[in-house]
């Protein structure tokens, strides 16, 4: 479809630095212009008029055959220890977490859809992320406690059960927390200090997904 509305010929005899335009690009074809962008550049970022773009885009483009397309969503949290309970801003870290692992070479292209409002609000800094962070590894000797209360110091609500991002919920050597940044939450498994099993879980099913180190 790219290739016979003239896409491809155009982007192939592209150069580095050089300025292209294209009009008539809306509806789906905003999409397939994703798509087909996808082919000869691996990242690629696409700001877009309205909120509600961002999400269409992002189907869109995967409707055409790209795998990895994620909108940049507009949130109404500030960055504060709160916000971490917000969905918008937890969506917004977790695109930010896809954007600080990815490598530059991947043969995998991205595309990152924003609405132009959603993509100029402020976002944490790497170095802000990595402070806030706690990294916890199987095997690891560390008191449940000390976790617990780290968690509540840092914004996050106590539950009997996690649903939402920004929850954590403790009962015996279990610990459930629903990280901002994390599409599912996680299940810490204490044997007295010493953290014995890591896993993602679906917070509707309790099943556990994937065990991690």
């Amino acid at each position: 479809m790219d290739e016979a509305a003239g896409l491809g010929t155009r982007l192939r005899r592209h150069t580095a630095g050089q300025t292209l335009a294209f009009s008539g690009v809306w509806g789906s074809m905003r999409g397939v212009f994703a798509a087909a962008i996808a082919r000869h550049a691996s990242n690629i970022l696409m700001l877009l008029p309205e909120a509600a773009d961002a999400d269409v885009v992002a189907g869109d483009a995967i409707a055409f055959g790209l795998e990895n397309a994620i909108s940049l969503p507009l949130s109404a949290g500030e960055a504060s220890a709160s916000s971490i309970r917000d969905d918008d801003y937890a969506d917004r870290l977790q695109v930010l977490q896809r954007l600080v692992t990815r490598n530059d070479d991947s043969d995998f292209p991205l595309l990152v859809t924003a609405y132009i409002g959603g993509a100029v609000q402020l976002v944490p800094t790497p170095e802000t992320l990595e402070a806030s962070t706690r990294r916890l590894a199987v095997g690891d000797l560390v008191d449940p406690e000390t976790i617990r209360r780290w968690l509540a110091e840092s914004g996050f609500a106590a539950t009997t059960a996690v649903q939402l991002p920004g929850e954590f919920a403790a009962r015996g050597g279990l610990l459930d927390v629903y990280s901002a940044d994390q599409s599912q939450p996680l299940r810490i498994e204490w044997f007295g200090d010493e953290i014995e099993s890591i896993r993602r879980f679906d917070p509707g099913s309790q099943r556990s997904i994937e065990s991690l180190q």
